[in-house]
């Protein structure tokens, strides 16, 4: 068995105009007895990041109620098309005033837990920009997964991380996908949060192709 090693900078935590989270990946070294150490290109994330409008009536202008409600419908109608997953309820806190550069965090539960999402006012307008943390989006994993290792080392395989996110109170924690190659054989990575936004740490390992 052999291991290497990549970088993945988060897509899943945050992307909401359509980016509440994103990932990408670069590292280097070596993966068979028989290939030479590499870098991937970095690339998007595993955190999800977006920008949306909760305008109408200008935000500073509205009671605390109808502003904190308009952040959290913004969140519950532009969220779940970043994660794939249904959201159970959004919560913020009470905002008497939206100002442009304010910056809050709301929180969002589904059926594996809750985790936070982070607000910020872009202008006085009603344009929001909400990132994901503590959450990663294990399809863009699998597939940062898949890519890497046939650029780097020119072999198919099928990663299967499990269950669509992954929510993580720390950074630090780890979590487990399987590698399966063409012939058949069964490898394994692991995947580390580095960074409550999503950013993350993955090592593999292959059997050596017959």
């Amino acid at each position: 068995m052999h291991a290497d090693r990549f970088n993945f900078r988060h897509i899943l935590a945050g992307f909401l105009s359509a980016t509440l989270g994103a990932g990408g990946l670069s590292g280097c070294g070596n993966l068979a007895q028989s290939r030479n150490s590499g870098s991937t290109p970095a690339s998007p994330s595993s955190a999800s990041e977006t920008a949306v409008s909760a305008s109408g009536t200008a935000p500073s202008t509205l009671a605390p109620e109808a502003a904190t409600q308009r952040v959290e419908q913004a969140i519950a109608q532009n969220l779940p098309r970043e994660i794939g997953i249904p959201l159970q309820s959004v919560s913020c806190p009470p905002q008497k005033t939206l100002e442009p550069g304010k910056v809050f965090d709301c929180h969002v539960q589904i059926a594996q837990g809750r985790f936070p999402v982070r607000v910020t006012v872009k202008d006085d307008t009603g344009n929001l920009n909400f990132k994901t943390r503590q959450i990663l989006h294990l399809s863009r994993a699998e597939n940062q997964l898949q890519q890497s290792i046939k650029q780097r080392d020119k072999l198919d395989v099928k990663a299967d991380c499990g269950a669509k996110v992954k929510l993580f109170q720390k950074v630090g924690e780890t979590f487990n996908c399987k590698l399966k190659t063409p012939t058949g054989q069964v490898g394994s990575a692991t995947i580390t949060a580095i960074s409550e936004e999503g950013k993350v740490d993955a090592r593999w390992k292959l059997p050596p192709e017959n």
